[in-house]
Formats: structure tokens, C-alpha cells, sequence
């Protein structure tokens, strides 16, 4: 993935859209004269990377940025890169389809920033992991190297050169990946010796108690199936005494069941027996009743007949008294 193509407007010294075409793939140099933009081009492109270190854009703030500090009627910057990604084997993940690779950086007076890519709104940490995908490290300190470091980096020792050149090639990652690797394997080495003495001073140990002990739990199991069938032997043994006992308990019940049936035979006999000594006893008791009733009127009856009767012999010695008297009179 190499630079094909860089828009500007906005941005600094560039106030209207600028198209800077016909980029090599492999070396560009950019030439003029004194204050004709040269520098702000390659800030224009650090910019779009997500440079965001002022002094290093030649900036002291982000309104430094926009053509005449946003003075005019420009009021932001923007700047757009296009990538070549034709190189399928070296192009970012997610965008082998994509033969160009558009990326946009805006910002406005205040500060407010934002990322396109391909023409769709982008966070930082995604615009990021595009370039670090193809180990373009903006944060890597050799990324950019300014004229006043020229004559440092010319003076560097041969061993600060090859760490620099790591650096910028990408490579010093994966030599502290295979120091970090080395130490982790170390560490795990390390560990790994720890867990065998622990294995033969307390895992091996423990391994063979438990073995006994699973042995000694087998044995007791099989005793526990033995029992188990030996119970099951006495529960039906049980059953059956019990079986016969309901039987010979059943019969009893029925005997006594017969008795039962037996007195409440009885009983409704007795029953019925008593309703009809009751019923003669009523009609007994009726006619002593009634014959009593008919003596009582009988004595009613010669009580008034001897009334009557004493009536008429007072009522005769009553006349006679009369008559004697009557008799006397005449006499004299």
C-alpha cells in the first residue's frame, strides 16, 4: 500500500482544494522554492496519519491548522490520502476488495476532529489499526525524522542505527515478541518444574492413597450389594409371612363378620318382636282402658239410679210426714 494521491484544502498555507498527484511507489522528493508549501505537504500527510504532536506539524494550536487560523471564510481543513492497494499480499485486512484506499482527517476552528475512510466516518483507534496493519506506526519516534535530527541520526552509532531501522521497519516488535516469549517460556519452564515436584512430593502421593481408598470403597460397594440383596431376600421372606398372616386374619374377619351379620339378625328379630308385644301391649292397655271408662259410667249410672232413689224415699217420708200430719189435724 503506497501514496497515490494527496488532497488538500484548508490546510495551512493551501487555501482552495489541491490535488498532488503522480506519486512513485517507491521514492518521492518534493522540490521549490522557499515558502512554496513544501513542508506543509509532508504535514498534510502526517496529519492524515493521525499525527496529532503540534510541534511536529509546526503548530502551537490545532487553529494553526486551518488556512489563516480560520480568519477567512475557511473555517476547517481537510485532507484526504489515497492508498494503491492493489498489492493484495501486503494490503490492510478487511480491505482486499478495495483496489484504492481513501483516508480523510477534518478539523474545524475549536478543535472538533474527525476521520473518514473510504468516505464513511471512522474512529481514531480503527484509522490506527489500518496503518499498524501494515506497519505504519505513526507513534514510532523514527517515524518522522525533522532537519534539526539529520545530523543526530548521521552521528548514531552502528547499533543505534539497527535499532532505529528495527524500529522503522517494524521488526522491533516481533524482537521484543521473541524476548517476551523467550521469558514467558522460562516462566511456564519454571513453573513446569514446580508442577512435577508437586507431583512426585503431593499428587503422587495422594494418587496412591486414593487408589486405596477407591479399592476399599469397590469392596465396601460389592458388601453394599450383597446387603442389599440380602434384604431384598428378607423383605419378600416378610412379604410372604405377612401374606399368609392377612390371610388367616381375613378369614377371621369373616367369621366375625358372620357373628356380626348374626346379632343384627337377632337384633331386627328382638326389634320386631318388641313393636308387636309393644303394639298388643297398647291394645291391651286400650281395652283395660275402655273397660275401665264403661265400670265408670256403669258406677256413674247406679250412683245417680241410688240418688235418684234415695231422692224418692225422702221425697215419700216427706209425704207421709205430710200425710200423718194432715191425718192429725182431722182428728182433733
Amino acid at each position: 500500500m503506497w501514496i497515490k494521491e494527496l488532497i488538500i484544502q484548508g490546510f495551512k498555507s493551501y487555501r482552495g482544494r489541491t490535488v498532488i498527484s503522480r506519486f512513485d511507489r517507491s521514492f518521492n522528493a518534493v522540490t521549490g522554492l522557499n515558502g512554496s508549501g513544501k513542508s506543509n505537504i509532508l504535514d498534510a500527510i502526517c496529519f492524515v496519519l493521525g499525527l496529532n504532536n503540534l510541534p511536529q506539524l509546526r503548530a502551537t494550536t490545532i487553529n494553526d491548522l486551518v488556512y489563516k487560523q480560520g480568519n477567512t471564510s475557511i473555517k476547517q481543513a481537510v485532507v484526504t490520502v489515497v492508498f494503491d492497494n492493489t498489492d493484495k499480499e501486503k494490503c490492510p485486512e478487511g480491505y482486499e476488495i478495495a483496489d484504492e484506499i481513501s483516508v480523510t482527517r477534518q478539523v474545524e476552528i475549536g478543535g472538533k476532529t474527525k476521520f473518514l475512510i473510504n468516505g464513511s466516518p471512522a474512529t481514531p483507534q480503527r484509522v490506527q489499526g489500518l496503518f499498524n496493519s501494515v506497519q505504519l506506526n505513526i507513534n514510532n519516534p523514527h517515524f518522522l525524522i525533522m532537519q534539526g535530527r539529520i545530523t543526530k541520526v548521521l552521528n548514531m552509532k552502528p547499533l543505534e542505527i539497527l535499532g532505529m531501522i528495527e524500529e522503522v521497519a517494524g521488526t522491533r516488535r516481533y524482537e521484543e515478541a521473541r524476548i517476551d516469549s523467550r521469558r514467558r517460556m522460562e516462566r511456564k519452564n519454571k513453573k513446569l518444574e514446580e508442577v512435577k515436584i508437586t507431583m512426585e512430593t503431593r499428587i503422587k502421593p495422594s494418587v496412591e492413597r486414593l487408589k486405596k481408598e477407591e479399592e476399599e470403597y469397590r469392596r465396601w460397594d460389592r458388601m453394599k450389594e450383597e446387603i442389599g440383596e440380602i434384604e431384598q431376600i428378607i423383605l419378600e421372606c416378610s412379604l410372604l409371612l405377612i401374606m399368609k398372616d392377612k390371610e388367616g386374619l381375613q378369614i377371621q374377619v369373616e367369621n366375625e363378620e358372620n357373628k356380626l351379620l348374626k346379632i343384627e339378625e337377632q337384633k331386627r328379630e328382638m326389634e320386631q318382636q318388641i313393636i308387636e308385644k309393644k303394639k298388643e301391649g297398647e291394645k291391651i292397655l286400650k281395652n283395660i282402658i275402655e273397660e275401665i271408662t264403661g265400670e265408670k259410667e256403669k258406677m256413674k249410672l247406679m250412683a245417680k239410679d241410688k240418688e235418684m232413689e234415695k231422692d224418692k224415699k225422702k221425697k215419700e217420708q216427706i209425704k207421709e210426714k205430710k200425710e200423718k200430719g194432715r191425718r192429725g189435724k182431722i182428728k182433733q
